[in-house]
């Protein structure tokens, strides 16, 4: 198994990670009204941040300490990365994905004009890529053979309404900043006739399918992150990052269990194999691999020569 990690250069912002900030934040009931004019919002970019990517040989134990097997590092800001095949990654940034060797030699770049606000990347079937935007609220499939992308917003009904979106505007150029955004979705997996997405904002899991269609799986989470699937049972889990805990949730939509660890920002986690899965606290700045089971901490990998603060993760088996 080999794994990807991500890091940043932006410090955290404590205050602003907490439970009570981030409700307060984004309960106020006119938080949509009275919206500026979309041609009035300025490019955000990356406001001068950078990310970086780890590649790690997790070898065939994970309870083994992983050794690294690449640094790669990056002028904008990685947000997330996943192996195209054994020698390939695709780098998720907030504006663009790159395609590169794990020698960090750019391969190539595709983007689109709603590309902005990148955050995770998946594979989705028949040569294409699905990436979560959260300036338009949206998923972007991409075709990586021709670069051409498709929209799936998530339906204005759901969670207020910001901005009647046409596919030509460029919200590099006119970006829709976190407290106009309706969800700041974050995190998406095929499953179905469609994806699982998890979005920050509503503190949501939902069925987003491929025509465009929505259904609200479960919801009343503060930060939640990351939504992914097992092969080896139905339902799925996701980071709730305020509280620094695990969330797996059957198929039905009930709580199989939660699992802290000791986090002001658990930013994501993944399943690795058995009871043992990857947590990345970016107020640590560490990743550590935990026995959800037994509740013991198998290993842990200080993050401070790649960035500030360790972002998303990836495993490939």
């Amino acid at each position: 198994m080999d794994l990807c990690i991500t890091h940043n250069s932006r410090p955290m912002d404590f205050p602003r990670c907490s439970l009570n900030f981030l409700t307060r934040r984004y309960t106020a009931p006119d938080r949509l009204r009275n919206l500026p004019p979309l041609e009035s919002l300025r490019d955000a970019g990356d406001a001068g941040y950078i990310g970086n990517v780890t590649v790690w040989d997790l070898g065939q134990d994970p309870t083994a300490q992983p050794r690294l097997r690449s640094f790669i590092q990056r002028s904008y800001k990685a947000q997330h990365a996943i192996f195209l095949d054994a020698e390939r990654l695709l780098i998720c940034g907030t504006e663009h994905l790159e395609m590169c060797d794990l020698r960090g030699r750019e391969l190539g770049r595709m983007s689109d004009p709603w590309f902005a606000g990148g955050h995770t990347v998946c594979a989705c079937g028949e040569g294409r890529v699905a990436v979560t935007c959260s300036a338009p609220d949206a998923l972007l499939i991409f075709d990586l053979a021709s670069g051409r992308a498709d929209a799936l917003r998530i339906p204005s009904p759901f969670y207020g309404h910001n901005y009647d979106l046409l596919r030509e505007d460029d919200l590099h150029a006119h970006y829709i900043v976190n407290d106009l955004q309706r969800t700041h979705i974050n995190g998406a997996v095929p499953v179905g006739d469609g994806f699982l997405i998890s979005m920050l904002i509503p503190g949501a899991i939902g069925h987003l399918r491929r025509d465009g269609s929505y259904r609200e799986l479960i919801t009343g989470f503060v930060g939640c992150h990351g939504v992914r699937t097992r092969p080896d049972r139905d339902g799925f889990y996701f980071a709730d990052s305020c509280t620094g805990t695990l969330v797996e949730v059957d198929a039905h939509g009930r709580i199989r269990r939660r699992f802290s660890v000791a986090s002001r920002w658990l930013h994501d986690c993944e399943w690795v194999s058995g009871d043992l899965y990857l947590f990345c606290l970016s107020d640590a700045n560490t990743a550590e691999l935990w026995d959800v089971a037994s509740g013991e901490r198998v290993w842990a990998l200080a993050m401070g020569d790649y960035g500030v603060n360790t972002q998303f993760s990836s495993v490939a088996r």
